[in-house]
């Protein structure tokens, strides 16, 4: 019942904000002879929860909206191969008519009503997966704002997507909200964040070199969403799956031992009738608890619904005379992905499996608490600013222009020590990168990592192969480089783009070439491709090539958008 009725709200909703919007499109279409008219609304929901310009010519209130269709299907090359995904599987037609298909169509609706110092904005995106299995995200963002005291406050409250940081798709400072990997890093960076209920607030203090601080607060915290079927489930979550069935497995079996030692010990009048029906009664009861366990794995995982899961932050931002965009910030929250106390496993699934209650504290699955203290800072500069070019041929590009961007951060939690095993170490983050068109082609590298501290006290620790920071290489760097070159033909209507993405220590990469052609108007056709390699448990893309035979995983695709 609870998943009809949300069904139905979700309609009714959608229902109500689809009419309210044609009304309006109606009206001004009878106002400016039929011509569409926005407010550069588009651009304000590509930028993630972006505040409006409040010193609009406009004095009077206006309803905008605009939207997005997406229809895609994506083939995964290869196919089954003793139980495991194999790339190198194709021998023959039929093999390829029996590869796995996803396909799936998207609605992006964007709203916004705007009056002279306040404002609200909606963002519904509908799809078949969300409406199924979280259909609270349909509304995607929904929040209030105003400006007050001549623009120097700025309040806001709702569903919002709020990033921090300064390089471009990549952070270690963008910490409200969390990420939807269920269909990995494919989606653009935004695309991929999932809204949060916050409350912010903006001032810009009457001081030199400082534009803006902003606070924000949520009375919870979502977790980041992995895929649960699929080529995408993460190898850390099934690995997690399979211990705790296999766990359970032996309770039950064990109860079940002992229900059948009092058995017998009854047929020889070594026990009693009750001791035999108690022993029955417990093995049912486990029997049972372990049945549900199995089909409600959501229980296994705090409830970050809670104020305990509260976030919030602060950020400066200024500019120096010399072109310097500066800031930094504070945050304090929680991990968004899980730690697994391997300790706490048979205590807690002893109680479970037995009907004790338990709460929280019990599971051995934790988001672990942070704080994070960052910097950041983007500069557009010559390459001679950087330092002296000793090359004449170099000396003919060093006036060029770099985009150059960086984020550090110092994560922060109650492992300070890092003798815990079951918290993760204080780490380092870090993000550096430079963008810049060379000869029409546009490039973007940048280069992220992070360090974990104390690593000593896990290598020497006692419980160290079942630290959550382990590593069964003894490395606890973990370096990425990103590059995307891009460049557009035929009046830009067409546009080409590779990215690659190389982890150092790990060696692993991921390659996803990408082209796009505008056909006319919104309308645009996108072929792409992508090819996952890991053969390292330590990983992070090993998550997604471990269930497969040469440990990687590749598809094309197929899709068509329409920004209207």
């Amino acid at each position: 019942m609870k998943r009809i009725a949300k069904k139905i709200a979700v309609a009714t909703l959608t229902t109500a904000f689809v009419a309210m919007s044609a009304t309006a499109q109606e009206a001004d279409d009878a106002f400016d002879g039929g011509e569409d008219s926005f407010s550069g609304f588009e651009d304000e929901s590509s930028g993630g929860g972006d505040d409006f310009d409040f010193d609009s010519d406009s004095s009077s209130p206006s309803l905008s909206w605009n939207g997005q269709v997406d229809a895609d299907a994506r083939l995964w090359i290869g196919g089954e191969d003793s139980g495991k995904h194999n790339t190198r599987a194709w021998s023959s037609p039929n093999d390829i008519s029996k590869s796995s298909v996803d396909a799936d169509a998207k609605l992006k609706l964007d709203l916004s009503y705007k009056g002279a110092n306040t404002d609200a904005k909606a963002t519904l995106k509908i799809d078949a997966a969300t409406i199924k299995e979280h259909p609270e995200d349909v509304l995607s963002e929904a929040s209030v704002g105003g400006s007050f005291f001549d623009g120097v406050l700025e309040l806001r409250a709702g569903k919002m997507i709020k990033p921090w940081g300064k390089c471009d798709k990549v952070h270690v400072l963008d910490n409200f909200n969390a990420n939807d990997y269920t269909d990995f890093i494919f989606p653009d960076y935004l695309d991929r964040r999932l809204g949060e209920i916050m409350f912010s607030a903006k001032i810009e203090p009457p001081l030199p070199c400082i534009t803006e601080l902003e606070g924000i607060y949520t009375p919870f915290m979502t977790a980041d969403r992995f895929a649960t079927s699929g080529k995408l489930v993460p190898y850390a979550q099934t690995a997690i799956s399979n211990a705790t069935k296999e766990a359970a497995e032996k309770i039950v079996a064990q109860a079940f031992s002992d229900y059948t030692t009092a058995t017998v010990g009854l047929s020889t009048g070594q026990t009693t009738t009750e001791a035999a029906q108690q022993a029955g009664a417990a093995y049912m009861l486990a029997l049972s608890n372990a049945t549900s366990l199995n089909s409600d794995t959501d229980s296994l995982y705090p409830d970050t619904k809670q104020l305990r899961y509260g976030q919030a932050g602060l950020r400066l931002t200024g500019e120096t005379p010399i072109g310097l965009s500066w800031g930094t910030s504070y945050y304090y929250g929680h991990y968004k992905q899980p730690s697994f106390d391997k300790r706490k496993l048979k205590l807690y699934l002893d109680k479970r499996l037995a009907g004790t209650s338990t709460d929280d504290s019990d599971k051995f699955l934790q988001y672990d608490q942070l704080q994070v203290f960052g910097l950041e800072a983007e500069t557009v500069k010559p390459l001679w600013f950087f330092g002296y070019i000793p090359l004449n041929f170099f000396k003919s590009i060093a006036n060029f222009e770099l985009d150059t961007r960086m984020e550090f951060a110092y994560n922060l939690t109650q492992d300070f020590d890092g003798t815990n095993p079951a918290i993760h170490n204080n780490s380092i983050a870090w993000v550096a990168g430079i963008q810049r068109d060379f000869w029409g082609i546009n490039v973007n590298l940048q280069e992220t990592g992070s360090y974990i501290l104390k690593n000593d006290e896990i290598e020497n620790g006692l419980a160290k192969t079942i630290d959550v920071d382990y590593n069964s290489d003894g490395t606890y760097s973990r370096n990425k480089i990103i590059l995307v070159v891009k460049d557009t033909f035929m009046n830009e209507n067409l546009t080409a783009e590779a990215q690659v993405i190389f982890g150092i220590e790990n060696k692993e990469i991921c390659i996803v070439p990408k082209v796009e052609y505008n056909i006319s108007e919104g309308l645009t056709f996108t072929a792409r491709g992508a090819w996952i390699y890991s053969d390292n448990e330590n990983g992070e893309f090993y998550n997604f090539t471990a269930d497969s035979t040469h440990h990687d995983k590749a598809f094309v695709q197929l899709a068509a958008k329409y920004i209207f």
